[in-house]
């Protein structure tokens, strides 16, 4: 018989602080410079202003392929 393998456990979960954002040439961002506020953040604005875009620059630093599962 084979051995037993040993029991993994997962990775600690540690949280990501984003304290600033730069975007270029993103979508409908040429240019954009965002400094963050401790806590929560709440994006408002009208259709097509960007915020969208701005949350899928941010899911492209977790792993995975984005917001949408799109690659780069």
């Amino acid at each position: 018989m084979g051995r037993a393998l040993p029991e993994s456990r997962p990775a600690p979960v540690v949280p990501l602080v984003v304290e600033r954002l730069r975007l270029r040439d993103v979508r409908n961002w040429a240019r954009l410079d965002l400094a963050l506020p401790p806590g929560a953040v709440v994006l408002v604005g009208p259709n097509g202003a960007g915020k969208t875009n701005l949350l899928e620059a941010l899911s492209l630093l977790a792993p995975g392929r984005g917001l949408r599962r799109a690659g780069l």
